[in-house]
């Protein structure tokens, strides 16, 4: 079975110039992709550093690939988003592409970088939507209404700017977009104008003005730019700091914002200028009254003020925000504790079914996860910021990771998720994004070990192994201890491992190491050296108990490795490609071995062990039950239903403790219930404002928080919108950052 995802064929190729006809084979749509467009030539036989792309992270985006990017392309431009489109190249050396021969074609499993979007903007009828993307294409879609139905349509066209910054709709469906160091104009999709930036000219801000285009700057200055008309920049004043927000006022004013103030410009100069008294200044448009404006802080005020500068209202963002706790960890004790987020704030939280002790705040935070550590866990507070914190509160130490290290804190699976060595010495660090690396910290920061992913191998994980050192292994199986004296790379392959707390070692999944190719006969690996086994290792890396073996073609989905805390129970799900489906596996250990037992849960369930390997809990296919299991007497102890629960947990005294979405269960060895705790009420928080959008002729500016969205108005309460993020308005229509494209609701 073919598990080729693009078609892709030559069409037109003259010089360093090449057309491609690129195609979904599983998909429904090919999106404009400059490093799928980059993997695709390289899969037809480019050279030089085209070739070199395919070995860039394949979860970066676009946005972070810029530079190499325009190091590789002059230009990249597409056909519309559909089913089969046309990509048009133009590389900086048209010798890469002479081993590509016209009409050539080929099935490949080049995929695309994921792209963040940039922005969206209404035509000034309403009827297209464009939505751009870092990838450096902003699409138009058909907008139509039908008794207060709005769908969003076909794509009708696309423009294109490699290294798209902004991009904004001016009068008769202009399109201007903001690149790196050059303005553009579209019409239709098509450019018509361009305006090159002084060199160190870096655009901040950028908004609409009827049929000019009004450009801030982060050296202060604000200019203007009428594409088809004005052949340079028109000055509009100046600000003291960077401008990170703009907006068109009236026919002979606008406004401009840096963090610390707002300004009125009128006839090339400052007329008006107001300090924010509210925090810093996050947002900017036209405000409530006629020529005045709005601005939104970081500390969620609204104010509104008037032509003049006198204050017209002012609204504070509140928010009921409940409490959201984290992952379970259990102290050395078997207490429990998580990581709790209240509003916006984190604390380490104790659980007892008495009640919850909280202590912090620690770190403000927005997203945030956790994984065990020696006498604490390891927090991430935000994408480049790791705490220590011990379990009496106390923060052992911080550190910032290199960016872009790790992938967001919510989207990471735990085996990539920083960790701590068992002496508390050391921080395990697996690079995920645009490098391939493990690296050993010392809690200052400096870098004791450091090992580098092979060609194209990822980082896959890492955990301890011993008291200071660490384990980590790469998708290609590639493996190294880690410590204070530097990197060794074991004599086997890794393939997943799980920590042995009892022995400091660590239960894997492990192939042979390969040797040199030429090695090989007739280059081929024999198959005996790919088959996988269940191993024991010990704190120094190296095998001192096999329970089982897994054949070459099952080891790359063999997964689930888990161990109980006193290191009795041992369990992997293993792979059949006879019967495609994962087979659970479960072993006692007796002495000096291991004995197998029946594994009672299901191939798609997750088990949790009692630390002293006495209970199994997990839950059922449906959900709505979990099962609590005595391995040792192989029998089920009881079915718990409590609703929704997506945490499980067992503490030192053997209680099982559920998590569900608003309490914690207990529940003693035989199952019955014995604690039930709610999770702590509400608190009023106040969300930044992340963008206020003027539309219409209504003097209405929409108000969009993290948290929140609603239209406000010069009088009356606010009008809450049903989808809190939105990234475009219209007088009667509201674009939502959420689905794809985007979606299109009436106000």
């Amino acid at each position: 079975m073919s598990t080729a995802i693009h078609s892709v064929k030559v069409n037109a190729l003259k010089g360093a110039e090449i057309k491609l006809a690129v195609r979904a084979l599983v998909d429904d749509t090919v999106s404009f992709c400059p490093i799928l467009a980059l993997r695709l030539l390289g899969e037809l036989g480019a050279t030089g550093p085209v070739d070199e792309a395919r070995s860039d992270d394949s979860r970066a985006t676009p946005g972070d690939l810029h530079a190499p990017i325009a190091a590789y392309l002059v230009s990249a431009r597409s056909t519309p988003p559909k089913k089969s489109v046309t990509y048009t190249l133009e590389v900086r050396d048209a010798a890469w592409l002479k081993k590509i021969k016209k009409g050539a074609t080929l099935e490949t499993t080049a995929y695309a970088a994921p792209t963040r979007r940039v922005g969206a903007a209404f035509s000034a009828d309403g009827s297209q939507v464009v939505a751009g993307w870092d990838a450096g294409n902003v699409d138009a879609y058909a907008v139509t209404q039908k008794k207060r139905q709005v769908e969003v349509g076909k794509p009708v066209w696309s423009a294109h700017h490699l290294g798209l910054l902004a991009f904004t709709m001016l009068d008769e469906d202009v399109l201007v977009t903001a690149g790196r160091d050059e303005l553009r104009a579209h019409r239709e999709g098509e450019s018509f104008a361009a305006l090159r930036l002084d060199p160190g000219a870096t655009i901040t801000g950028l908004a609409a003005d009827g049929p000019r285009a009004l450009i801030g700057f982060a050296d202060g200055s604000v200019a203007s730019w009428q594409p088809g008309k004005d052949k340079a920049l028109v000055r509009l004043g100046a600000l003291d700091a960077t401008v990170n927000g703009l907006a068109a006022l009236d026919k002979s004013s606008v406004a401009a914002s840096t963090t610390t103030e707002v300004a009125i410009l009128k006839k090339g100069a400052i007329a008006t200028r107001v300090k924010s008294e509210h925090g810093p200044v996050t947002a900017l448009s036209r405000g409530v009254t006629k020529g005045g404006l709005a601005y939104g802080t970081a500390t969620g005020a609204v104010v509104c003020l008037k032509a003049d500068g006198a204050l017209a209202r002012k609204h504070q963002v509140e928010v009921p925000q409940d409490c959201r706790l984290w992952f379970l960890h259990r102290d050395p004790r078997g207490d429990l504790f998580a990581l709790a987020r209240r509003g916006n704030r984190l604390f380490l939280a104790a659980c007892e079914p008495q009640g919850f002790t909280f202590e912090g705040p620690l770190a403000e935070v927005e997203q945030f996860s956790s994984t065990p550590a020696p006498d604490g866990l390891v927090a991430r507070v935000n994408e480049q910021t790791v705490m220590y914190i011990g379990f009496d509160g106390s923060v052992r130490w911080t550190q910032q990771i290199p960016t872009p290290a790790l992938r967001a804190a919510y989207l990471s699976p735990p085996s990539y998720e920083p960790k701590v060595t068992r002496d508390g010495k050391g921080l395990i660090l697996g690079f995920t994004e645009t490098e391939k690396a493990a690296e050993l910290r010392d809690p200052a920061g400096a870098v004791l070990a450091r090992v580098p992913g092979g060609w194209n191998a990822s980082f896959s994980g890492a955990i301890p192994l011993g008291q200071d050192a660490a384990l980590a292994w790469f998708s290609d199986g590639t493996a190294a201890r880690l410590s204070a004296a530097g990197s060794e790379k074991l004599g086997l392959r890794v393939h997943s491992a799980a920590a042995i707390e009892r022995t400091g070692g660590a239960f894997a999944l492990v192939c042979a190491a390969k040797k040199a190719d030429d090695e090989y006969e007739d280059g081929i690996i024999p198959e005996d050296e790919d088959a996988g086994r269940l191993v024991e290792l010990d704190v120094g890396g190296n095998i001192v108990a096999t329970l089982a073996t897994v054949a070459p073609r099952d080891v790359g989905s063999t997964s689930g490795l888990q161990v109980s805390a006193d290191g009795s129970l041992l369990s992997a799900s293993i792979y059949d490609s006879d019967s495609a489906e994962h087979v659970p596996h479960l072993w006692l250990r007796e002495g000096d071995g291991f004995r197998a037992l029946k594994a009672p849960w299901g191939p798609y369930d997750w088990p949790t062990f009692a630390p002293d390997g006495s209970r199994i809990a997990w839950q059922t296919d449906s959900r709505d039950q979990v099962v609590l299991f005595d391995p040792r007497a192989g029998r089920e102890v009881a079915r718990l239903a409590v609703g929704d629960v997506w945490g499980i947990e067992f503490d030192g005294a053997g209680r099982l403790v559920l998590t569900g979405d608003d309490r914690l269960y207990w529940f003693d060895g035989a199952g019955v219930a014995c604690g039930e705790l709610p999770l702590p009420a509400s608190e009023i928080i106040t969300p930044p404002v992340e963008r206020l959008l003027a539309g219409g002729d209504e003097p209405e500016v929409v108000v969009a928080t993290a948290l929140n969205a609603f239209v406000l108005r010069a009088k009356g309460d606010p009008l809450a919108l049903r989808d809190r993020d939105p990234i475009a308005s219209t007088g009667s229509l509201v674009a939502h950052a959420r689905g794809w494209p985007l979606t299109v609701r009436p106000r």
